[in-house]
């Protein structure tokens, strides 16, 4: 895969980035600066946004999504140019946490589908109505060969205690989640606390038995300075699952 095609294909699933998270993504070893200029040559396009330094990169062009279409034509594309200006530091967050969990430990996971590539699937494939797609699926290769199917759901903002109730739930009664394979990351300390109460206030009540141990709660500071230190392993848990453990996490 060239450096343009893998880089086109990390924006079109992501959707927006800025250039850290596009030299990061695409392994390029060359410059900051001359790996810029690439960007505008592979045919992409850049706005201005507060508190983004050097901006925000995006698929403007429909022919690109051509282009990656027939590279790639088993790859869900959500072939999109639009901008929506609240969607943009979500997804920024997105790509950091795609970087420390993907790049970050070496976690062996496999395969990486965004909320844009889920949105991108029908929903017979992706298992999720379209108001409750994950902000990101990813799957990691156990021992044995075996794949977990972990979920990862990126809290930047602190939404109203019953409808944290019902994701609990909802995940709680899925066939397809197994121990610490629910990624709640918390934007900060203050919405990890206040999830690590609604959790303890779903699961005290015995509906779910034990289940809360599908659920990890995370924050994205921590977790970004523990991929940095190398101190995030993975941890088994004698049924053949395996649990992303990171220091100081409930």
């Amino acid at each position: 895969m060239t450096l343009r095609v893998g880089v086109l294909k990390l924006l079109a699933d992501q959707k927006y980035a800025n250039l850290e998270d596009l030299y990061i993504g695409s392994g390029s070893t060359g410059s900051k600066e001359s790996f810029r200029v690439s960007l505008y040559q592979f045919g992409l396009s850049r706005f201005s946004f507060p508190a983004v330094s050097g901006g925000v990169w995006h698929i403007a062009n429909p022919q690109i999504y051509e282009e990656l279409e027939q590279v790639f034509p088993k790859e869900p594309l959500y072939k999109s140019t639009d901008i929506h200006f609240n969607e943009i530091y979500h997804a920024l967050g997105m790509n950091k946490i795609r970087h420390a969990l993907v790049n970050g430990n070496k976690l062996s996971i496999q395969s990486w589908y965004s909320e844009y590539s889920l949105r991108a699937m029908p929903v017979s494939v992706r298992g999720f109505t379209y108001t409750k797609i994950p902000d990101a699926i990813f799957f990691k290769k156990l021992e044995g060969g075996k794949q977990q199917k972990c979920f990862v759901e990126f809290e930047r903002s602190l939404k109203n205690r019953e409808r944290y109730r019902n994701i609990f739930k909802f995940y709680a009664n899925r066939k397809d989640v197994s121990r610490g394979s629910v990624l709640f990351i918390c934007q900060n300390k203050y919405i990890e606390n206040e999830l690590l109460k609604i959790r303890k206030e779903v699961f005290s009540k015995g509906i779910f038995n034990d289940v809360e141990e599908i659920f990890k709660i995370i924050n994205l500071d921590a977790v970004i300075a523990s991929m940095e230190e190398g101190s995030v392993h993975e941890q088994s848990n004698g049924d053949g699952s395996i649990q992303l453990v990171v220091n100081d996490v409930r």
